[in-house]
């Protein structure tokens, strides 16, 4: 059952996890939007998902391993997604990549591994988690700061916009 359908109630979540979820959801926006109306005032959420616009994904191409993985209805960059949780009335707060990169690449498998899997750049972001190396990227976002009243800042319905 889509998690928009469940009934939940409204601004009591202090935290959200979505981990290797949106890309498996047919209605993306209904999701994100779900996501904003559950999270409580002051609350957060964690969405991870392929970023292929990462190096990995871009030195991989067509090959690039998540673009086989079953079940994936949607393909994301870190900028698609920040467009799509902004359009949600999320906004991002930190982002970090996960994933193998050009130095973890070319060291033995094991060691490589250990640099670049999750639990390592979790632990220590600055050894490559800052930069869109990795095939994951991690967002931290919060709902966005509600508009004011068009009348709060002159706005009215005969505003025209050149």
């Amino acid at each position: 059952m889509p998690v928009e359908a469940l009934d939940l109630p409204e601004r009591t979540f202090d935290c959200v996890v979505s981990l290797a979820v949106i890309e498996h959801v047919r209605d993306t926006r209904g999701y994100l939007r779900t996501i904003e109306r559950l999270l409580a005032p002051g609350g957060c959420a964690v969405l991870m998902t392929g970023d292929w616009a990462t190096w990995q994904g871009r030195r991989m191409g067509p090959q690039w391993h998540l673009y086989h993985s079953d079940g994936h209805l949607h393909f994301f960059s870190a900028r698609s997604l920040e467009t799509a949780l902004g359009a949600a009335g999320l906004r991002v707060r930190d982002r970090m990549w996960v994933g193998p990169n050009p130095i973890s690449s070319r060291l033995p498998k094991a060691l490589g591994r250990a640099l670049h899997c999750q639990t390592t750049t979790l632990m220590v972001p600055a050894l490559f988690g800052r930069r869109p190396l990795g095939d994951h990227v991690y967002v931290w976002v919060e709902r966005a700061a509600p508009c004011p009243p068009a009348h709060a800042v002159g706005i009215s319905d005969h505003t025209i916009v050149p």
